[in-house]
């Protein structure tokens, strides 16, 4: 099923501001969804769960 049809499980920051500028990121189980808030019907960032705390660092670290 695509990720969209979970509409409840897409989770944003709290740091996002209410622009709209966010990332959305959504759990699966093998993966992690990330997808751009203002286009949730475009292409998604899969990442398995245990990449995430590297691409996390990566963002922080420019």
């Amino acid at each position: 099923m695509p990720v969209n049809n979970f509409p409840n499980a897409w989770r944003k920051s709290t740091h996002s501001g209410h622009q709209g500028d966010c990332v959305e990121v959504a759990p699966r189980i093998a993966h992690l969804a990330i997808r751009d808030s203002k286009r949730p019907a475009q292409a998604q960032l899969r990442l398995p769960h245990h990449a995430w705390p590297d691409f996390l660092a990566s963002l922080r670290h420019g």
